[in-house]
């Protein structure tokens, strides 16, 4: 129950942590005042306290939410507190099972409305099989990770991706222009000349970690036609056979889950880890393919 309302951090700028030990370490740290089942002391004798506010478990989120709440609600308007719930609500995942769409529209309002991403645009992709199966996986991983939710700004297609790049940021940048003292007819000439669309590569999909559209997408070169989806596929089951991709790593959920472990480098900044580096270095192709020995933002996301 200590750890209920002690865990760290118990206030602002605290730097206290928690080490586990087994009962045989416990014991021979105990002492007069400290050791099991007794409560920490200031140097005044008094047992230390979590500061207002912060006595509780930071791991269950939703108690610390919940209480917060009840703490708040003998003190706020009643129209105030219903407004907070439906925010809270509006926050949560809908669904834990994720269920397949009948049109590519209907899938794109699907993860929006579930909290997966915050825009969806598949483009000229049309196939609801291609994009369910994308969902499904993307889904999946988000509910189950919801740490990697807050850099999913977009998914879809590659080519819709960067259109909408393109479209923020020439808004963003008019709109500067403007508040620095420009006209708006130079601010969007400027914004022409200044801001340029990126070109979709040839790869089955990226992972951005650009402004506004950070997350990941498909290629509708692989996914908009039936030429192109056959490619996919036939290219997808080629790279496994070549040694190109693990094996295994065939289906449309690999392209999902090998983008988000980009995704899943960004958010910890995991190829400056000294382990993930010592793994890297001593990694052969009989544990992964050929080309994530030699990468080591590649070797991460097939990891």
């Amino acid at each position: 129950p200590f750890w209920t309302t002690h865990s760290p951090p118990n206030g602002y700028r605290c730097r206290c942590s928690i080490r586990s030990l087994s009962e045989h370490q416990a014991r021979a740290r105990s002492g007069p005042g400290k050791g099991l089942n007794n409560p920490a002391l200031l140097e005044d004798g008094t047992p230390a306290l979590p500061d207002k506010g912060w006595d509780y478990n930071p791991s269950d989120r939703l108690a610390g939410v919940n209480k917060a709440l009840a703490d708040k609600r003998g003190k706020s308007s009643p129209v105030l507190m219903q407004a907070l719930d439906a925010k809270l609500a509006g926050m949560e995942t809908i669904n834990n099972e994720f269920i397949s769409a009948k049109t590519v529209k209907e899938a794109e309002k699907y993860l929006i409305d579930n909290n997966i991403v915050d825009f969806a645009d598949f483009g000229k992709i049309k196939d609801v099989a291609i994009v369910n199966e994308w969902n499904k996986a993307l889904f999946e991983t988000i509910t189950e990770f919801p740490e990697l939710r807050a850099n999913q700004k977009f998914t879809g297609s590659c080519q819709a991706q960067y259109a909408w790049w393109h479209k923020k940021t020439t808004a963003q940048y008019i709109e500067d222009a403007i508040k620095q003292g420009y006209s708006k007819i130079d601010a969007e000439y400027w914004a022409k000349r200044v801001i340029k669309k990126p070109i979709v590569t040839d790869r089955l999909a990226h992972s951005s970690t650009s402004q506004y559209v950070t997350g990941v997408a498909i290629n509708e070169k692989y996914s908009a036609t039936k030429n192109g989806i056959k490619l996919l596929h036939d290219g997808l089951k080629r790279d496994v056979e070549t040694g190109f991709h693990p094996n295994s790593c065939d289906k449309v959920k690999y392209i999902v889950d090998h983008e988000l472990g980009h995704q899943l480098d960004n958010l910890l900044g995991l190829k400056k880890d000294i382990e993930i580096i010592d793994l890297f270095s001593t990694t052969t192709n009989t544990e992964v393919s050929e080309y994530a020995t030699k990468n080591i933002d590649e070797f991460i996301a097939e990891s």
